[in-house]
This record gives structure tokens, sequence and C-alpha cells, in this order.
């Protein structure tokens, strides 16, 4: 292996760790220029463009990888996301299977393939990979969490929250875990039980938009106003492209203005509703609101009960 093509490949990893992306990449292609058929600057490069969501670059990057090392199982693992993300689940599964040829028990490879599965909508062959996948690593945390998905997509309800409690367990620290252990819950026991699932996953993961989201939806459900507003807004501050997240955010403020007879709350419903219609013209809930909040906000107009929920 040429020396200086090695010394490229180590100097884009190292500023790959330190978030130099544009850098890195220009590190994996001086190595490339140097030695075309080096398989781990293809796999290193094919990453980097994964996460630029170059994806069709990527996928060309990491097949290179495995023509010159067929043997680099970690390149199929990647090319399967690759894939996934292109909507080519077919062969994502190929992909992800063909890593088993490597490490027949890796439990990463079989939940990869129950998500591909579960993209595809074939429910029970996601929920059979995910078990396989546990089987073999019973203390994969994010495999409990991924079948207690699919468990609720089945409506086993009693199974989702079980297998999101384990992997709570497993990993207290998995926010994705207590995002989906809330939403099951919310489908059994209502309310109450859920709130504490989905302030933990905002804790842990502040930066999640549909989990402050979902949390304000339960806030919401318990008449807890004031609080679901204020996730609202976090929520819209984090993916502010998210019409029904607007829509809700302008019921409850909406909400508000009627109980209270406040006007600047009414406003501020209007804002949110008008927001979410900009976003998508055609969206019904959008345009009812806002014909009932402007209807509100006439001169000498009595408030009036919103017609839909």
């Amino acid at each position: 292996m040429s020396e200086p093509a090695q010394e490229h490949l180590n100097s884009g990893v190292a500023r790959m760790k330190a978030g130099r992306r544009d850098e890195a990449e220009a590190e994996y292609r001086a190595a490339l220029r140097l030695r075309p058929d080096y398989a781990l600057a293809h796999y290193n490069l094919g990453r980097l463009l994964l996460q630029q969501e170059k994806t069709e670059e990527a996928v060309a990057e990491l097949r290179e990888a495995i023509h010159f090392q067929p043997e680099l199982r970690i390149a199929y693992s990647s090319l399967g996301h690759a894939l996934k993300q292109l909507g080519r689940t077919d062969e994502a599964i190929i992909a992800y299977r063909a890593e088993l040829q490597f490490e027949p028990r890796c439990a990463s490879a079989y939940s990869n393939m129950g998500l591909a599965y579960q993209e595809k909508g074939d429910l029970s062959g996601a929920v059979a990979h995910f078990r396989k996948a546990l089987e073999f690593d019973p203390g994969y945390a994010i495999g409990h969490t991924n079948l207690g998905i699919a468990l609720l997509l089945q409506d086993d309800v009693d199974g989702a929250i079980a297998s999101q409690q384990e992997a709570v367990r497993l990993d207290p620290t998995l926010a994705k875990a207590h995002f989906n252990l809330g939403n099951a819950l919310s489908r059994k026991e209502g309310c109450e039980p859920a709130l504490g699932a989905f302030q933990e996953a905002v804790r842990l993961a502040p930066q999640m938009a549909v989990a402050h989201s979902r949390f304000a939806d339960l806030l919401a459900a318990a008449e807890r106003y004031d609080e679901a507003i204020a996730e609202y807004r976090q929520a819209l501050n984090l993916d502010p492209k998210s019409v029904q997240t607007w829509i809700n955010l302008g019921a409850n403020l909406y909400m508000r203005a009627l109980t209270e007879k406040s006007r600047h709350a009414a406003e501020a419903a209007k804002e949110a509703f008008e927001q979410a219609h900009k976003l998508d013209p055609h969206n019904k809930d959008a345009a009812g609101f806002l014909h009932d909040v402007n209807k509100t906000l006439r001169p000498r107009s009595p408030f009036v009960w919103p017609r839909r929920k």
C-alpha cells in the first residue's frame, strides 16, 4: 500500500472526527488519486457523502469499496443505509444480508433488515428480524425499541410497552426508547403515564422536535395548555416546517383565547394558522381554523367555539 495514500486517509479520518468535513473529503480524494483501488478510502468517502445527503454518490463509493475489498463487512451496512434512504429497500436488504456472510450472528444486521422490511410495510417480516437480532444479542437496546415500534404498528400495545420498557432498562439514556415508550403508553393508559416518558425523552434529546411535539400533545390532552404551548414552540424552533405542529400550536392558543377572552392569544393563534396555511395551502384544518379565528377577531364579534377539534 502506498504510504502517502494511507497518510491522506489517516488525515481524513482525523479531520472528520474534528468536524472538518470539507477537509476530510479532500484528504480521502487525495488518497484515491494516489491509489484508486484503496477500499478504505472509498468506504470513508462514501460514509462522508452519506452524511452530506449526497446519497447516490455515496452508493457509488461504497460499491467501489466492496468491489476492491469484498470482505470489508462494514461497507455492506453503510451501503444498505444509503440504499434504504433512496427507497431501494429490496437492494438494502440484499446489502444487509451480505453482511451476515461475514458475521452470521450480527444483531445490527438483522435489526437493519427489520427496519427495511418495516419500511416495505411487511410488519411480520420486520418483527421476525428484530426478534432474530435479540436472539443473538438480548442486551441490544436499540433492537428492543425497534421491535416495540413494529409491535405497536401491529396493535400489540402490551408487547410494545414491554419491549420499550426493556430498552429503557438496558439503556436509560436512549431517548428514542423513552419516546416510543410514551407512544405505547398513551395508547393504553392515557396521558399521565406517558407524560413522564416524553418528558424524559426531551430531557435526553432536547433537539428532537418530534418528542417536544408529542409531549405537547399529551400536555394539551391533560389540559395543561400553557406547558403544551411552550413545547409546541420549542418543537417549531427545531422544525419550523411542521404543518401539524403549527396547527396544534394555533389550536391551543385559540383555546386560550376563547377561555380567557384574550385577543392577544387569538392573534397569536391566527399567526400560527397562517404559517400552517402558507406551508400547506390545501390543508383543510389550517384553512378552517383560520376562518374561525378571523371571525373571532372581527370588531365587536363574540368569541365562537371552533368547529374542529
